[in-house]
């Protein structure tokens, strides 16, 4: 903000020069010229979230090797770990 200029402007107000409402008028310009203009968010970004990016991924598997390979991987990772058994 500019101190100087308002500061300015009162003494100009106080000395008789410039009247109450000539004052009030220049210091709202003098205030409006430094106010910063409302930031408006970036949203052309195109950062996706992870889960989509694996999404497209076994979309892409699926495409590439059928679905049937798919569950036969699936079915073999079960084998081997313990989620299949109790």
């Amino acid at each position: 903000m500019n101190w100087d200029a308002l500061e300015k402007l009162h003494s100009l107000k106080e000395k008789g020069i410039l009247s109450e409402a000539e004052f009030q008028q220049q210091k709202k310009k003098l205030l409006q010229q430094n106010e910063k203009p409302a930031q408006i968010p970036n949203t052309t970004q195109t950062s996706y979230p992870v889960g989509c990016l694996i999404a497209l991924a076994v979309i892409g598997i699926i495409i590439l090797f059928g679905f049937k390979f798919i569950l036969a991987l699936i079915y073999v990772a079960a084998l081997s770990s313990d989620i299949g058994s109790y």
